[in-house]
């Protein structure tokens, strides 16, 4: 009799653990999906405007992010976690690549020529920026099944470096 309970006890803990794993994966999956879609929504914007998405800083910071969640909190359809993300500062780079942009570029230059020293520039001040991590609280809702960020959780600071 005690070898069945501790068995049933045994499959029973193996399936909270496997169900409480697979609900804090679904986060994961869920900003991993959202930062899926920065890219793309980066890409399609830089497309229809004539750019190159291969020139584009933002879309190789959010490539390299790197991101981690602990103290998962579940209350019916709303999840909190603290966010840890490691990237490069891409307000920080932007910052930089303008003041480079300025000191290089021809006093006397066509916007096509600014423009192409400025992409010089950025990618520049990209490579010699070191990686850092900010962490903050992000807030996740059940939506149609579906688990979305909040709209109060300063995505745009944790991501970037600032508020763009």
């Amino acid at each position: 009799m005690k070898k069945i309970i501790g068995l049933v006890l045994f499959f029973a803990l193996s399936f909270c653990l496997f169900v409480g794993c697979n609900s804090e994966q679904v986060l994961y999956d869920s900003f991993n999906c959202y930062l899926d879609d920065c890219i793309t929504n980066l890409r399609n914007r830089d497309i229809s405007d004539g750019k190159d998405p291969a020139n584009n800083v933002g879309i190789k910071t959010i490539e390299e992010t790197t991101f981690t969640l602990s103290d998962v909190k579940f209350k019916g359809n709303t999840a909190t976690a603290t966010i840890e993300i490691t990237n490069k500062n891409f307000n920080r780079v932007l910052y930089r690549a303008q003041a480079i942009a300025v000191q290089k570029c021809p006093v006397y230059a066509d916007d096509d020529t600014i423009s192409l020293y400025f992409i010089d520039a950025t990618w520049e001040a990209y490579r010699t920026e070191e990686e850092e991590t900010r962490k903050g609280t992000i807030i996740f809702n059940k939506i149609n099944d579906k688990w979305c960020i909040d709209s109060n959780t300063d995505i745009v600071y944790l991501l970037f470096g600032s508020d763009l």
